[in-house]
């Protein structure tokens, strides 16, 4: 993965900043189906609550995602080209899963949806367990 396609370091805080509330959001609305929006001082957010919290997780989580670490060598690439795989791979077969056991149209929509941030949940959770186990055998040694 060549770094030049990596966001500078300092986005990966940045990125998380904006992901921890939005994703909290977006499982409230998924998970409660009588979430209303109740805070509107000017009247004009009405039902955006849902794609606020897309948005919010979609771009946090790729700011976390693709930021260069402070250190940015070979093996820190091959973590993060094995992890993209990984998460890639376990989507795809989340989604043949509930392709085959979802038979509603909400729910495959609403799927789809979660579909698009599973994907960067799975990679950032991968990517950081592996960088922590590197970083811990380094100490040992």
């Amino acid at each position: 993965m060549k770094t030049k396609y990596l966001f500078p370091s300092y986005c990966k805080i940045a990125g998380k900043i904006i992901a921890a509330p939005s994703l909290v959001l977006l499982f409230v609305i998924l998970f409660n189906e009588s979430f209303e929006w109740n805070i509107d001082p000017w009247g004009w957010l009405g039902g955006f609550a849902d794609e606020l919290a897309i948005i919010g997780s979609i771009i946090g989580l790729t700011l976390a995602a693709f930021s260069k670490e402070k250190i940015e060598d070979e093996y820190i690439e091959q973590l993060r080209s094995d992890a993209l795989m990984f998460a890639v791979i376990a989507q795809s077969i989340l989604t043949i899963i509930f392709t085959v056991l979802l038979y509603d149209t909400w729910s495959s929509i609403m799927f789809i949806f979660g579909a698009l941030v599973t994907t960067l949940v799975i990679f950032v959770v991968k990517f950081n367990v592996d960088l922590y186990r590197l970083k811990k055998s380094c100490k040992d040694e």
